[in-house]
């Protein structure tokens, strides 16, 4: 990677978890228009990119939260793709610079830079919310909230790959990206 191109790279990671981090800071449904508005600020992007956009709403004790879903401009209608993931809440009172605004910002820019390739398979970039407490461990997670929806589509994941803390895990180094 050039020098230059590495530079915008940094300075575009850094303007995404400043926007997350700093400019909306912690991100909890104890803070409703915090979720509402970092979930506005990863659609923006996606939308920016040429995604095709789906928002999964689902209700949290009477309050409405979103998975922002994008899916490749190659992609129609296919039921078999690959999923990148990572979640924008954050531990509540916690800015979440680091978990988990930087592997938000890594998907982000990934799919900006995979949005013109010609890829052999479709992916799905997945911004899940509510993985953080107080709805870790339960079935408010966004995660599984899409988990299901997929079963019940009919969905065919073929794979996943989970960003957190800005980093690939559960992925053997080989395949890092």
């Amino acid at each position: 990677m050039a020098d230059r191109e590495l530079e915008t790279l940094r300075d575009s990671l850094r303007e995404h978890v400043n926007a997350l981090a700093v400019d909306i800071g912690p991100r909890t449904p104890l803070q409703r228009d915090s979720l509402v508005h970092a979930a506005n600020y990863i659609y923006s992007v996606f939308e920016e990119s040429g995604f095709s956009l789906r928002e999964q709403d689902y209700q949290y004790f009477g309050q409405r939260v979103t998975n922002v879903l994008a899916t490749h401009p190659t992609r129609t209608s296919a039921s078999d793709y690959y999923v990148v993931g990572a979640h924008y809440d954050t531990v509540p009172d916690t800015p979440g610079a680091d978990d988990n605004a930087s592997a938000v910002a890594v998907m982000l820019e990934l799919a900006r830079r995979v949005r013109h390739d010609r890829l052999k398979a479709s992916v799905m970039f997945a911004a899940f919310t509510l993985e953080e407490p107080p709805a870790y461990l339960t079935g408010h997670q966004g995660s599984r909230i899409f988990v299901r929806g997929s079963q019940t589509s009919g969905d065919h994941v073929l794979g996943a790959i989970n960003l957190r803390d800005g980093r690939l895990h559960g992925v053997p180094p080989a395949i890092h990206i």
